[in-house]
């Protein structure tokens, strides 16, 4: 059926598709208004012409080229919060009519695929709930210890190298010797122990896992110096934190409850993919660095002995060979599975989805560096949009920077008092909230045990009233930090299943019991934190 361009879009349509130019151009000029903030609009762009009068409307993008994995990391780019992972499954399609079958398969195929793929990306409630415990116990150690925006531009216009812990990495540490006095070095933890006992002392090592197993890779080392410093997310255990020796400085991820933290006890802000070395890279960037090399970052199993990490990592299993049916079933247990992807130096290297999932998050994150992002890693998995070329090529015309440990030193070594934290206006703000939603739940009850004395009247404006809060609730920063992102993957399905509940004829009942139970968790949600910082206000 055509799309009729006259009919005003319903609301509950947040992810408009538009099959080439011409069909967003015509909805444009029949429904101007329709392009606002409170929706998504994708324009399938295969001929990749553009448009700047449609690319300066508000949330429009174009999605261009057709390669799966090109459009992928747009895709992963455009829609990357909790409430936009919810629109994009709420889409209305404007065909181009008289299409060829085959013109726009692939981006329907894409769009399809990441509706149900980004959601899980952002993690499950009970990953989020242990981030914010290991987080309150780390409140001590954030009072003590300074953040990276002291460094911020330290080291301008200076290359880096990233030091992944792939298999290849061994491959690389010859070449990674002769430059340690040329450029700065970042390693992932799990490369640290690898660096040092190869004679290369990274000037920083990165953590990001919410795991007591990362330990490992800084136990047993004796001090050195100049000194490593350690960069890690306040979610790192505690016990992990201070295994390390060495000068350790705290950095917050673009979250809201790490933004609220940041108010009271600023550290700094750093972009990151869901691998250390996508922190370690966004931290090069930070620090002003001109040019990033990733080295060790295979993305990929090696493609002779299938084995996951570089030898002589502190978990010597993982980097002993394996056979092809071990691998796949370890896969297959951990959800995921075997892919022959392209490769940089072999047509076909072998992966998983993770992984390339991480190299679409590399992608996305050279779009918005300053940095030039350089794959130097000895055959690998290919990287989208990343240059690929050797090492050696790379650093041909780097100098001898002086003093890259000093500089850091001197400015670490300033006095500075421990910062304070005061949770009173946050527990007052969900004291308030939480009076609210109790007071509305209590009429959702009602309602849905037929308890109201005119529920023709009472039900519409009820539950109005009840996705106003709900709304509200999403925009908030104090229900967003310490509900929603905690909440985390059902709070995303509620909202799915509200805009799939509304695409036609919504039935009320249906209606209530969504808003029942996200008015439900909340309240429980709020309950626990409450239980949690109410004893440190």
């Amino acid at each position: 059926m055509a799309f009729d361009f006259s009919k005003p879009i319903p609301p509950y349509k947040k992810t408009i598709v538009c099959e080439g130019i011409a069909q967003a151009e015509k909805l444009f000029s029949a429904q101007p208004a329709a392009f606002n903030a409170r929706r998504y609009f994708l324009i399938l762009d295969p001929d990749q012409k553009g448009s700047e009068a449609l690319k300066s409307l508000p949330n429009t993008y174009f999605l261009q080229g057709g390669s799966v994995e090109a459009l992928s990391s747009q895709l992963l780019e455009i829609f990357n919060t909790f409430s936009q992972t919810a629109w994009l499954s709420a889409r209305e399609v404007i065909a181009e009519p008289n299409a060829a079958p085959e013109k726009y398969k692939i981006f329907h195929q894409v769009i399809e695929n990441e509706a149900k793929f980004i959601p899980q990306l952002m993690g499950s409630s009970a990953d989020a709930w242990m981030g914010f415990q290991y987080l309150k116990e780390n409140i001590p150690l954030l009072k003590k210890y300074p953040g990276v925006n002291l460094l911020q531009g330290l080291y301008a216009g200076l290359p880096a190298v990233v030091v992944g812990t792939g298999p290849s990495l061994t491959k690389s540490l010859e070449q990674l010797k002769k430059l340690k006095d040329k450029a700065l070095i970042i390693a992932a933890d799990a490369s640290y122990k690898i660096l040092l006992e190869a004679g290369i002392t990274p000037h920083f090592v990165c953590s990001l896992e919410r795991e007591y197993d990362t330990k490992i890779f800084f136990e047993n080392i004796a001090a050195h110096r100049p000194a490593t410093a350690l960069v890690a997310y306040p979610v790192v255990p505690h016990g992990v934190i201070e295994a390390f020796q060495g000068p350790k400085l705290f950095v917050y991820r673009n979250l809201r409850m790490h933004q609220y933290f940041d108010s009271q006890m600023p550290k700094g802000f750093l972009n990151s993919g869901h691998s250390v070395t996508h922190l370690a890279a966004s931290l090069a960037d930070y620090l002003g660095c001109s040019q990033i090399a990733l080295i060790g970052q295979d993305l990929s199993f090696d493609p002779d002995k299938l084995s996951t990490h570089a030898e002589n990592i502190a978990y010597e299993k993982w980097s002993e060979a394996q056979s092809l049916q071990d691998l796949e079933a370890k896969l297959k247990e951990q959800g995921d599975h075997l892919v022959w992807a392209e490769g940089n130096e072999r047509e076909k290297v072998p992966t998983r989805g993770y992984y390339m999932i991480f190299a679409r998050e590399f992608a996305a994150l050279q779009k918005i560096y300053k940095a030039e992002l350089i794959n130097c890693t000895i055959g690998g998995l290919k990287i989208p949009r990343l240059k690929y070329q050797s090492l050696s090529e790379t650093s041909k015309n780097w100098t001898t920077p002086s003093d890259l440990f000093e500089r850091r030193d001197k400015i670490l070594s300033e006095r500075r008092e421990p910062t304070q934290l005061n949770l009173a206006p946050l527990l007052e703000n969900l004291r308030q909230w939480q009076a609210l939603l109790l007071e509305n739940a209590q009429l959702i009850r009602f309602a849905l045990e037929g308890k109201l004395a005119a529920p023709e009247k009472q039900i519409p404006t009820l539950i109005s009233q009840a996705r106003g809060i709900w709304e509200k609730a999403a925009e908030d920063h104090v229900m967003q930090a310490f509900g929603i992102e905690l909440i985390g993957m059902p709070s995303i399905q509620l909202e799915i299943d509200w805009l799939k509940e509304n695409s036609e004829k919504p039935e009320a009942m249906k209606c209530l019991k969504i808003i029942d139970e996200f008015f439900r968790l909340m309240l429980l949600q709020i309950e626990k934190i409450n239980a949690e910082l109410r004893p440190l206000a």
